[in-house]
Order: C-alpha cells, then sequence, then structure tokens
C-alpha cells in the first residue's frame, strides 16, 4: 500500500483544462449510453407515449450513477480520466 502512495506522488496533477476535457469526453459517454439505452426501451415499448416524466429521468440519473460507480470503484478512473 506505501507503493501505490509512492506512485501517486510522482504525478503531477492534472490541470483544469485536462480535467474539463475529462469531463467532457465522460459526458459523451453517457450521453452515448443514454442514446442507447432509450433506443432499447423504446424497442421493448409497445406504447405509443413518449418516454418522459420522473421515473424516466430517475432510470437516466440511476444509469450515470452507474457509470461512475463502476468506473471509479473497479478500475479507480472513468474512461475520460
Amino acid at each position: 500500500m506505501n507503493n501505490h502512495a509512492n506512485d501517486r506522488a510522482q504525478f503531477a496533477s492534472a490541470g483544469f483544462p485536462r480535467r474539463l476535457g475529462a469531463l467532457f469526453y465522460d459526458g459523451l459517454l453517457i450521453l452515448a449510453l443514454w442514446m442507447i439505452s432509450t433506443l432499447v426501451v423504446i424497442g421493448v415499448n409497445d406504447r405509443q407515449e413518449p418516454l418522459q416524466g420522473p421515473v424516466y429521468q430517475m432510470f437516466l440519473y440511476l444509469e450515470s450513477l452507474l457509470f461512475f460507480v463502476y468506473f471509479w470503484t473497479f478500475k479507480g478512473q472513468t474512461l475520460g480520466m
């Protein structure tokens, strides 16, 4: 564990432009994830009603949360990082 702390100390902190770029890239990935999952929901859904409302929004927010939790927990960083 001490070796990991030494490895971390070697790297400089990412600057604001790099962090903004990572945020933008992660945003594009989440947008693509939302588009794919919405396409699947529309394909499965037989109703002619549009997808909207708090249940659909919570589905999208939960999907975003799972994206970040997965990458931060199992990979240590998101794809944008």
